[in-house]
């Protein structure tokens, strides 16, 4: 499996860790991601995590379009182990047309009808972080020492 080559040497190992850890949090016993069977680049937990760090490491500002297909490769793996979740539901956010509340252990999400305007702010708040990430390295580049 190659990695993009902005990764880190470590990274692997760091999110190996962190999908075992989110796995044990869930309760899900079946996927172990030291297991490379489970580390599909394009595919599933692994996938979704590989391709949100380069989107990250290269500064991609996000789009409703990238989490929403993340969403849907989380969600194909986690049929796969018996998780029960709608076709229509898949890779799509919960809204005034997809009207279904959860609930995660004790946290409730916002009702469905405030999820498509709290995700919008989500999106344009962490890509301003990303702009102004990018503004502070160009002045860093460009400075002399």
């Amino acid at each position: 499996m190659i990695l993009p080559s902005s990764f880190q040497s470590n990274t692997l190992d760091r999110m190996v860790e962190f999908l075992n850890e989110s796995n044990r949090i869930e309760s899900i016993t079946e996927v172990d991601f030291g297991d490379e069977r489970y580390r599909k680049i394009g595919e599933g937990h692994f996938g979704a995590l590989v391709e949100s760090q380069r989107f990250a490491v290269d500064r991609v500002p996000l789009s409703h379009k990238h989490i929403m297909q993340w969403q849907g490769m989380l969600t194909r793996e986690q049929l796969k182990f018996g998780h029960h979740i709608e076709e229509n539901e898949v890779g799509r956010i919960r809204s005034p047309s997809l009207q279904k509340n959860v609930r995660i252990g004790k946290h409730i999400p916002p009702d469905y009808n405030h999820v498509p305007t709290l995700f919008t702010h989500l999106i344009e708040e962490i890509n301003e972080g990303l702009k102004d990430q990018k503004g502070s390295r160009m002045m860093l580049n460009t400075r002399s020492f």
